[in-house]
């Protein structure tokens, strides 16, 4: 009987040491297979805990039925310490292994909304996820599967960056004055260009000191409509239209669309720190100048090498503008979006000669995530400039649609928007 026992206790043993084994086994694998990342990170955690105690139980019914001799229970102990010490570092090694074989979507799902401590490892696995280390106005939307022209351009596992489109919601007081537009209920020929000016031009001398009236300004429905209307507008079919490349392919693609050359000019890169650092050297522009040359497109800051030009840098261009008689074009349209120290600053705020021979594009699409609703302005100085724009949009170019001139006004005159940027 006493020998049955032992088996019986033995046997006792060995299948609470099973199920232990087997409840890891389990844990590790459905680590590996089950389809939603929830389901594996909390699959792991259970399965690993539940394991560690039925090993522990398995040791302790050794110590107590099989070898009950002095010292077993101060081993048992120490043992049993260890256990329970280890199994939460085994718990967040299977979780973190669960975040990391889970797809982007589920990562980014995670990160944001229920494991904000696990955003170290989705950065570090993938770049698609991104999360402010504070808590911000900022609103991440998941953009996968919608109407969005950036992330369904490529296959799910490509990041896309070839368009410049937040992935967070506009600033609420912007969405507040929509949805008000929207209750109006009447969405008929609009005319709020003199609010969205007042404010915009407000706006400008606030920021940067830039004496603009209300008078000075086209609106548009986009900055590439702006490239292209300038051209139009500025010398004559088969005129010279210089940029610097590499640079944003509307830039490139624009002469030609208006019947006019494009003239290059290279920028020079060195390399510092690991950064490559662009540069212009204006003996290029010289170089590649000619009789034919009407119209400079300058895009700063620039894109895509993210060159914001000083201010002995753009005087150089636009006075190699001036003394050509060379229409300087100045796409500005990245102005509100410069890091640390860095400030903006106009070209055409320079000086008044130099504001009467540029044309200044802004928009707060980029600044405020709002492409979508096409609200752009050309400041142009210069009324003889500024009428052969207007005419060279004249029954080709749309007015700016009423829900863009709500949200420009918005973006430029609310100060909660600025609070909003600068999160």
């Amino acid at each position: 009987m006493e020998s049955l026992l032992s088996a019986f206790e033995h046997w006792i043993i060995l299948v609470l040491a099973g199920l232990a084994s087997l409840f890891m086994l389990l844990a590790a694998w459905g680590n590996l297979t089950l389809g939603n990342a929830i389901a594996r990170m909390h699959g792991a955690g259970l399965g690993s805990t539940l394991g560690m105690l039925l090993l522990l139980a398995a040791t302790g019914l050794y110590f107590r039925l099989v070898d009950a001799e002095r010292g077993s229970l101060l081993l048992m102990g120490i043992l049993g310490f260890f256990l329970l010490l280890t199994s939460p570092v085994a718990t967040t090694a299977m979780t973190r292994a669960a975040f990391r074989s889970s797809d982007s979507r589920e990562r980014r799902f995670l990160a944001l909304n229920q494991y904000p401590d696990a955003v170290s490892d989705m950065s570090a696995s993938t770049p698609r996820g991104f999360r402010p280390k504070e808590e911000t106005a900022m609103e991440f939307v998941e953009r996968q599967g919608s109407d969005s022209g950036k992330w369904s351009a490529y296959d799910p596992d490509v990041l896309p960056l070839w368009v410049a489109d937040m992935d967070f919601k506009s600033p609420q007081v912007i969405l507040d004055a929509l949805h008000a537009r929207v209750d109006h209920g009447v969405f008929g020929y609009g005319g709020a260009e003199e609010q969205l000016a007042e404010v915009l031009c407000a706006h400008l001398h606030r920021t940067y000191q830039w004496e603009v009236a209300p008078s000075d300004l086209v609106f548009l429905p986009g900055l590439v409509c702006g490239l292209n209307v300038v051209s139009r507008a500025v010398g004559e079919p088969g005129a010279g239209i210089m940029s610097f490349e590499p640079i944003y392919p509307p830039f490139l693609n624009t002469p030609t669309l208006q019947s006019r050359q494009l003239q290059a000019v290279p920028l020079h890169y060195q390399e510092k720190d690991g950064i490559l650092q662009y540069y212009f050297e204006l003996d290029d522009c010289r170089a590649q100048a000619d009789e034919s040359t009407a119209l400079f497109l300058l895009c700063n800051p620039h894109n895509p090498v993210g060159r914001s030009y000083t201010r002995d840098e753009l005087l150089s261009i636009a006075e190699f503008c001036l003394d050509r008689g060379i229409v300087l074009c100045s796409d500005e349209i990245h102005c509100d979006l410069l890091l640390d120290d860095t400030r903006h600053m106009p070209v055409a705020s320079l000086s008044p000669e130099i504001a009467r021979n540029t044309v200044t594009l802004m928009a707060p699409s980029k600044t405020f995530n709002l492409p979508g609703l096409g609200c752009s302005v050309a400041i142009v100085q210069n009324p003889v400039l500024k009428q052969a724009i207007e005419n060279a949009s004249a029954g080709i170019v749309p007015h700016v649609n009423v829900m863009g001139y709500v949200a420009g006004a918005t973006a430029y005159g609310d100060p909660a928007c600025m609070a909003w940027l600068a999160d």
